[in-house]
């Protein structure tokens, strides 16, 4: 997919790495979903993100990455 094309797509493969979904304020918001947060399955990821983004009205999630 190219996204400069205007594709929307869901990335959800790097949070066994580390990775913290953040909202369009910069929140982590998985708790709320699941006592996983972000290492919960990726159907419960991709529902997570899904209905952050239709409550807010936003068309973008953002994703924390750290190397320790």
């Amino acid at each position: 997919m190219n996204p400069a094309a205007g594709a929307e797509f869901l990335i959800t493969e790097q949070y066994g790495d580390g990775g913290i979904l953040r909202n369009h304020d910069g929140e982590a918001f998985m708790n709320v979903y699941d006592e996983r947060k972000d290492l919960a399955p990726r159907d419960i990821v991709a529902r997570a993100i899904d209905n952050e983004m239709k409550v807010f009205g936003t068309k973008k999630m953002f994703s924390g990455l750290q190397a320790f």
